[in-house]
């Protein structure tokens, strides 16, 4: 079993930064996972953890077990079960966008982006960032502005 990067990973043979989508499930599900952690995971674990669904309470839960027993299994660490934390208290999966995002979308735009899109632009840090999050979900490439 290789333990290389996964398409699109950048940070040499053993994988890069905790991607999007991984960081958005791993917050939903209550379970912390290390960048460090993250890149020591075999590969095949690296790619489940990125295309397991978790849209609803029971896929978070088992998410947050996938993800303990991914951890005791190949990192030797001992965790422990905990409360995957409840669905309203995330942002990105409001029907309406938060307020300080309003002014960036365009009509309709929020209830058209995928959630790990919403996700993205809530945990973005600055407006730059935000503003190449939705250049990427509007398929436009992304410019410096002047």
């Amino acid at each position: 079993m290789t333990n290389g990067p996964l398409a699109g990973e950048t940070g040499g043979p053993r994988g890069g930064p905790l991607p999007m989508p991984v960081r958005r499930r791993l917050e939903e599900s209550g379970v912390p996972l290390t960048p460090t952690d993250w890149r020591r995971l075999p590969r095949i674990a690296r790619r489940r953890l990125e295309s397991f669904p978790v849209e609803d309470a029971i896929q978070r839960h088992a998410y947050a077990d996938l993800v303990r027993w991914l951890q005791r299994t190949f990192l030797g660490l001992a965790v422990h079960a905990g409360a995957p934390p409840e669905a309203p208290a995330f942002p990105w999966r409001a029907a309406a966008a938060p307020a300080e995002l309003e002014r960036m979308l365009e009509a309709g735009e929020w209830a058209r982006l995928e959630v790990d899109q919403r996700y993205a632009l809530v945990r973005s840090e600055s407006e730059a960032r935000r503003r190449n999050v939705l250049a990427g979900a509007r398929g436009l490439s992304a410019l410096p502005s002047n």
